[in-house]
This record gives structure tokens, C-alpha cells and sequence, in this order.
């Protein structure tokens, strides 16, 4: 039995969606493979590529989910990481942190609103 690791963040305040914290990493077994995609036992049967590829799930790819002010997930952070090897929680946390930066980082190093007079 082949597995590999799922690595999962869900930070959230408010909304109707999936209101509970949550950070996990688990093995999760791989059900069926090809040449170019892994298949996992999870709720859904998650396909994942095993190359990079822009708008799909794969391998080593974290995917980071900001959303602010959003009817149903609220204010929200998404992580999901899927990968042989387990990667630190304190990797995982910069890696949030340096997407929160990328964002949104006009307004945590400050806005200046000097213009306004």
C-alpha cells in the first residue's frame, strides 16, 4: 500500500461554511495511479497530478485560499498540501504568512493616507 501525506490548514471567522479551525497532516492511501496522476482514498477520490500543472491539484504544490468578506466562507485561509514527505508546521506557517504578505501587504505595512488633507 502506497500512501502519502495531506497537509491541512482551515483558519476561519465566520461564515456559514466550515466554521471550525483545523490543521492536520495525515497518510492517506493511494487507490490507482497512471503515468501522469495519483489517485487518493479521500472523500471525493482527489486526483492529483504528478507534474506541475497551473489550475490543477499536484504533487508538491501547496494551494493557499485567502478570501475576506465572503457570504458563505467568511473571512478564511485554506491550505492543502499534498506530498511524500511531511513538511514542519513552522514551513507551513511562513509559507501562509508570505501569501497573507503577497495579498494583502499595502495594508499590514501600513496604508498612508496622507493624500487626504
Amino acid at each position: 500500500m502506497k500512501t502519502l501525506y495531506a497537509h491541512i490548514v482551515k483558519i476561519s471567522s465566520g461564515g456559514i461554511l466550515s466554521p471550525e479551525n483545523e490543521f492536520e497532516i495525515k497518510e492517506i492511501e493511494i487507490i490507482g495511479e497512471n503515468k501522469d496522476n495519483l489517485a487518493i482514498n479521500d472523500h471525493s477520490f482527489t486526483t492529483i497530478r504528478k507534474e506541475y500543472c497551473k489550475y490543477s491539484i499536484c504533487l508538491d504544490k501547496a494551494s493557499i485560499c485567502l478570501t475576506t468578506n465572503d457570504s458563505c466562507w467568511g473571512n478564511r485561509i485554506s491550505y492543502t498540501l499534498y506530498s511524500f514527505s511531511k513538511k514542519k508546521p513552522q514551513t507551513i506557517k511562513r509559507e501562509i504568512e508570505a501569501k497573507i504578505k503577497e495579498k494583502f501587504g499595502f495594508f499590514l505595512n501600513g496604508v498612508d493616507l496622507s493624500i487626504i488633507k
